[in-house]
């Protein structure tokens, strides 16, 4: 019980991380944008530009942690005996 209540904790660590990740990016990037606007005098192309590949950037990072997280998942059921050889996981078919 306790390895499931730390496991719990880390995924929930990496869940706010990869939140913090998502809005860190489109931060950055609106930040880089004005910097750039400011500096170019081309205000607002440069500040769109970087908040649309900041959420471009932040959406990318989210899907490598779900992936991350999804890989895990997989090789600990796999691990416990929890595959696909467990009946009606990821049947398609009705039984």
């Amino acid at each position: 019980m306790g390895t499931d209540r730390k496991n719990l904790q880390q995924h929930g660590i990496g869940e706010w991380s990869s939140s913090g990740d998502f809005f860190g990016a489109i931060l950055a990037g609106l930040l880089l944008g004005l910097l750039a606007d400011w500096l170019l005098g081309t205000q607002p192309w440069l500040v769109v530009i970087g908040v649309v590949a900041g959420f471009g950037v932040g959406f990318w990072r989210m899907i490598g942690w779900s992936e991350r997280i999804m890989k895990e998942v997989t090789l600990r059921r796999g691990r416990q005996g929890f595959g696909n050889d467990e009946p009606g996981f990821g049947d398609d078919e009705d039984e």
